[in-house]
């Protein structure tokens, strides 16, 4: 098993930023600094499901 930690680089929130003057998330549409990344690197798109199985499907 593999892990990945994903951190959100801060020049993709262009001038959105506390910095400039936005509040942050609720209250704004800044990105907190605190905040995480939600996601994944699987791509879903080209390879679906259990990346150790591809092309069949999952058992119970």
């Amino acid at each position: 098993m593999v892990g990945a930690v994903l951190y959100s680089d801060p020049g993709d929130d262009g001038e959105i930023r506390e910095e400039n003057g936005y509040k942050t998330y609720p209250e704004g549409p800044a990105r907190n600094p605190s905040s995480v990344q939600r996601g994944s690197a699987q791509f879903l798109s080209v390879r679906p499901g259990d990346p150790t199985t591809p092309g069949y499907p999952s058992k119970p």
